[in-house]
C-alpha cells in the first residue's frame, strides 16, 4: 500500500473543528444566525478516524507487529494529553459560571477524564465539564473495534456499517434525534454506537478498498465538499440522515485522500494539528464568554463581539495548547506507558 502523508485530510479535519466551534458560538451567544448542519463534523471525524487509524496501524495490526495492547496504549497517548485538558477547562468554566456543586465537581473530574459518561447521573449529559469529549469516548472505542478486527476481511467492514446504519435508521424511526445520538441521554449514549459504526467501519473499508489508488485530484474538490455539507446541505428524516453520513461523507475522505500535493499542503497540516486541541477545548471558553450577554438582545452587536472573542481565544488556547500542553504531555505519557 502506498505511504501518504494526507495533507488534504489534515485540512479537512481543521475545517470541520472550526465548524463546530462556529456551530457551539452562535448558538451559545444567540447571535441570531449560525451553520445549522455542522453537527455532521462529528460524522466526518469517526470516518476520517477509521480511515486514519487503518492506515496508520490496520496492517501492523493485522500482522501481529503492533499488539492490541500496545495500539491502545497509543490511543492514550495521543487522546488523553488534550482530554485531560478539557476537564481542567470545563471544571474551571463551570466553577466560573456557578453552574456545578462541589460533589458533582469530584465525581465527574475523574470520571470524565476516564471517559465514563457519569454525567448522566447529574444533568442530561455525558459529559457536562466538556461536553464535545462524548466523540472521543467513541473514538477509543473505534480504536479497540480496529484492535479486535484488524485481521477481518474488508467484507466484515462493509457489513458493520451497513449494521451501523441500520441501527442509525431504526433510532430516527423510533423518535430519536440524531443531532443527539451518543451524549444526550443514557438512551441516547448508547445509541452513539450506531452513530460511530456506521462512518467508522466506512472509514476502515474505504481505506482498504482505495488505498493504492494515485494521487490524482485537486485537494479543492473535497474542501468544497465539506463545506457544502456542513454549511449548506439540508435534510429531514431517515434518508437524508443516511445520505449524508453514509454517502456523501464518506466521498468527502475518498476526495481528500486521492488529493495531490499542492502549495497549500503546509497550511492543511497545520489546520489538522490544531483541529484535536480546537474542537476538545472551545466549549468551556464558548460558555464562559457567553455569561456577558446578559441584558443584551440577541443578534446584537454585543453579541456578535463576543462571538468574535469566543472564535479568536478558542483558536489562540487551541496554538498554545497544542505546543505547551499536547506534545508534552503525550511525551510524558510515551515515557511512562511505552507502548
Amino acid at each position: 500500500m502506498r505511504r501518504h502523508d494526507y495533507a488534504a485530510l489534515d485540512g479537512l479535519r481543521g475545517l470541520a473543528a472550526f465548524a463546530v466551534l462556529l456551530f457551539h458560538s452562535c448558538g451559545t451567544i444567540e447571535v441570531g444566525v449560525g451553520p445549522p448542519m455542522t453537527f455532521l463534523a462529528v460524522d466526518f471525524f469517526f470516518c476520517l478516524s477509521g480511515f486514519v487509524l487503518a492506515h496508520a496501524y490496520g496492517e501492523r495490526l493485522a500482522t501481529g507487529a503492533l499488539s492490541h495492547a500496545a495500539f491502545l496504549k497509543l490511543r492514550v497517548q495521543r487522546l488523553h494529553p488534550i482530554i485531560v485538558l478539557g476537564v481542567l477547562l470545563g471544571l474551571a468554566a463551570e466553577l466560573a459560571i456557578g453552574r456545578i456543586s462541589p460533589g458533582e465537581a469530584w465525581a465527574n473530574v475523574p470520571a470524565t477524564v476516564l471517559l465514563i459518561p457519569l454525567g448522566f447521573a447529574f444533568r442530561q449529559a455525558a459529559y457536562p465539564l466538556d461536553n464535545p469529549l462524548w466523540s472521543l469516548a467513541f473514538e477509543f472505542s473505534g480504536g479497540v473495534l480496529l484492535g479486535l478486527l484488524a485481521r477481518a476481511h474488508t467484507a466484515v467492514w462493509i457489513a458493520l456499517a451497513a449494521l451501523g446504519a441500520c441501527g442509525i435508521a431504526m433510532l430516527i424511526a423510533m423518535g430519536a434525534g440524531f443531532d443527539g445520538l451518543g451524549f444526550s441521554s443514557p438512551k441516547m449514549f448508547i445509541g452513539g454506537f450506531a452513530r460511530l459504526l456506521l462512518p467508522f467501519a466506512s472509514g476502515v473499508a474505504l481505506y482498504r478498498l482505495q488505498a493504492a489508488r494515485p494521487a490524482t485530484i485537486s485537494a479543492a474538490w473535497s474542501f468544497a465538499g465539506l463545506g457544502l455539507l456542513l454549511f449548506v446541505y439540508d435534510f429531514e428524516g431517515m434518508v437524508g440522515t443516511l445520505v449524508a453520513v453514509a454517502i456523501l461523507i464518506p466521498g468527502i475522505v475518498a476526495l481528500g485522500a486521492n488529493a495531490r500535493p499542492g502549495r497549500f499542503d503546509g497550511v492543511m497540516r497545520s489546520a489538522g494539528r490544531l483541529s484535536y486541541p480546537l474542537y476538545a477545548l472551545h466549549l468551556p471558553i464558548v460558555d464562559t464568554i457567553a455569561t456577558f450577554t446578559a441584558g443584551s438582545a440577541p443578534g446584537s452587536a454585543s453579541r456578535w463581539m463576543l462571538l468574535g472573542l469566543a472564535l479568536g481565544l478558542s483558536v489562540i488556547v487551541a496554538v498554545l495548547a497544542e505546543r505547551w500542553w499536547e506534545r508534552p504531555g503525550r511525551a510524558w505519557l510515551a515515557r511512562r506507558l511505552p507502548a
